[in-house]
């Protein structure tokens, strides 16, 4: 996020103190859609890096709902 509040910084540390071994990062997004949004680019740009450009298919459930952004919408 490109702002900051004093209530979200402490709420990104206590979740990371109950967050599984290995996370240490938090992000927060303005709701669903953005969150499926923002773990599809993550994804991508994950393979990307790590030399495997043509890992870019994706699995969804059919006619399921992913949220009214175009990447959401596109995978449902």
């Amino acid at each position: 996020s490109f702002f900051t509040t004093e209530p979200m910084e402490q709420l990104a540390d206590f979740l990371i103190a109950r967050a599984p071994a290995g996370l240490e990062y938090v992000y927060f997004v303005s709701g669903g859609s953005e969150a499926v949004e923002a773990a599809l680019k993550l994804a991508r740009q994950y393979f990307t890096e790590t030399g495997q450009p043509q890992r870019r298919h994706l699995i969804a459930r059919r006619q399921s709902y992913h949220g009214n952004t175009l990447g959401a919408l596109a995978t449902g």
